[in-house]
């Protein structure tokens, strides 16, 4: 429940436990939307990290360290400014909305102490972090505003205007108790500071106000939702009856930095994938459009046969034939039907018969050239139509890492400067019956997995005529099931769509790569064959 106003109010309760008393050391920017404080208390450091990221803003407790840039932004240095050594006396919500607030006493050029506050909105694209003097004028933004969709201003030395809000707030009792409603969305459109999951879950109190004096009161309980995949989707700050497959946190600080670090992984796994993606879509477009251009050519090379026709023809017939003519009518001797030969009038009829032989010869060049670009492209479409299909199976970094890699060796990205992680991705591993079975997810993997994981009596698993994973059985002699189980699988990560498809199995120690072979393309013998219907077998997985 990102940004919940019931959430922060609880967060605040942690935040005051650990900040109040401490003074701010250090006030770093990583980002342009992140914030660092580093307050010391009680002979140790505390790092409070702030970001107004619009996807995910948010302000918890950290441990987490990142690098600074080597110039400070403007924003940075003003923090620094005022910030150096103020003591930090209260943490709050401002007005009951989104906004925490810090209470800070700083000490100004003439080394009086002056009270400042840090104000952190968290709204979405709206959010921000402004520094206020005591009579809450803006000393320095983050972001500097004329009028916004909030209209409202905000710019230094004016005084702050918080968001207009005129919905009831959570910690109004009375009128809470009050509101009829007949589904969640409703409640949501006259209540200020519920969330979704907050909201589903007031409702099953017997009273508005019961379910937010659990939050204010109650010892904080915090807990990260997972998924059935084990992936963090939610937090809270106690536990919630409505949400099973909950973990509990040592603070709410911890769940959320477990949360938005899972939000923040796929969120980048989405956007590489996404990058990655378009880089091979384009270049699935330029090679269909290479392709038509020389199938194009390759059909006009059927003409060669027909200008060494005309050329012979005009040839054997000079004798007969006169200048000075448009085209001339003559017997093809091949099949004794009468033929038309278009002729250039400002050339002779053994120079007319001598283009078309150039032509022929030009034609037949071309259809030789265009025939091997024909397959090159061919192949290249096949390559980048599994690359499209290995994307969809990305779960992690070093997956996208593979797939760079891959269209790094086809020139369709440069090299990457990056130092990519020393560890190899992870395969897809299933467990049936006492039997590992390993799935490749990319050819990157494809390849590892086959000529450096497996070892020679293990099984290979490919499916026929397709693209498609390299999945091996680890061990030797597995029975019929776990091979029919391992083609199944086969046979759903590939680039087939058919509902009965032809899988094909041998001994690893059968399986060559030969010399100059593209990544992933291997040769094999003394296979064997089964028909099967590609199945997932999600039931039998163990590592994604």
């Amino acid at each position: 429940m990102p940004n919940d106003v019931l959430t922060l109010y609880a967060l605040c309760r942690e935040l005051k436990d650990n900040l109040v008393g401490g003074k701010i050391d250090k006030v770093t920017q990583p980002e342009n939307t992140e914030i660092h404080l580093v307050v010391r208390r009680l002979k140790s450091n505390i790092r409070l990290l702030i970001s107004v990221r619009p996807d995910m803003p948010r302000v918890h407790l950290t441990t987490i360290k990142k690098e600074s840039p080597l110039k400070a932004p403007n924003f940075c240095m003003q923090l620094r400014k005022h910030l150096s050594g103020a003591r930090i006396n209260d943490v709050d919500i401002y007005q009951n909305d989104r906004i925490i607030r810090l209470h800070l006493t700083s000490r100004n050029e003439m080394m009086d102490d002056v009270t400042v506050y840090l104000l952190i909105e968290l709204m979405g694209s709206r959010s921000n972090v402004l520094l206020l003097n005591k009579d809450n004028r803006i000393i320095t933004a983050l972001k500097i505003t004329g009028i916004d969709n909030c209209n409202r201003s905000i710019l230094p030395n004016t005084i702050y205007s918080p968001p207009t809000n005129d919905k009831i707030s959570v910690f109004d009792k009375d009128k809470l108790d009050q509101i009829n409603y007949s589904s969640i969305d409703e409640l949501l459109k006259v209540v200020s500071g519920f969330s979704k999951t907050s909201a589903n879950e007031a409702i099953t109190y017997d009273k508005l106000s019961t379910f937010v004096d659990a939050i204010k009161h109650s010892s904080l309980m915090p807990n990260v939702v997972m998924d059935d995949c084990a992936n963090p989707v939610d937090f809270t700050s106690i536990p919630y009856k409505t949400l099973s497959n909950s973990i509990p946190s040592p603070s709410l600080s911890e769940a959320m930095e477990t949360y938005y670090k899972g939000r923040a992984q796929t969120s980048y796994l989405k956007e590489k994938s996404r990058s990655i993606k378009n880089i091979t879509l384009n270049a699935l477009k330029r090679t269909q459009k290479k392709m038509d251009i020389n199938l194009a050519s390759l059909k006009d090379s059927q003409k060669a046969e027909l200008y060494k026709l005309y050329g012979e023809l005009l040839t054997s017939y000079t004798y007969m034939l006169k200048n000075d003519v448009d085209s001339v009518e003559v017997t093809n001797y091949y099949t004794g039907e009468q033929i038309s030969i278009p002729l250039d009038t400002t050339l002779s009829i053994q120079k007319n018969a001598q283009n078309y032989y150039k032509k022929y010869a030009k034609l037949k060049r071309t259809a030789e050239n265009a025939e091997s670009l024909v397959n090159e492209n061919r192949e290249m479409l096949d390559t980048l139509r599994e690359i499209l299909r290995e994307i969809d199976n990305i779960t992690d970094e070093r997956d996208i890492e593979d797939i760079e890699s891959e269209l790094t060796l086809l020139k369709l990205m440069p090299i990457s400067k990056k130092v990519h992680t020393t560890k190899k991705s992870k395969p897809l591993s299933y467990e049936v019956d006492g039997y590992t079975i390993l799935v490749g997810k990319n050819a990157v993997q494809n390849n590892h997995l086959t000529f450096e994981v497996a070892s020679a009596l293990d099984t290979w698993v490919h499916i026929l005529n397709y693209h498609g994973s390299h999945v091996i059985i680890r061990g030797e002699n597995p029975p019929d099931n776990v091979i029919k189980i391992a083609c199944e699988i086969a046979g759903y990560y590939s680039s087939s769509d058919s509902d009965k498809v032809s899988v094909d199995y041998t001994l690893v120690k059968h399986v060559k790569k030969n010399r100059g072979e593209k990544l992933g393309g291997v040769t094999y013998k003394y296979q064997k064959t089964l028909i099967i219907t590609p199945n997932k077998r999600e039931e039998y997985l163990t590592v994604r």
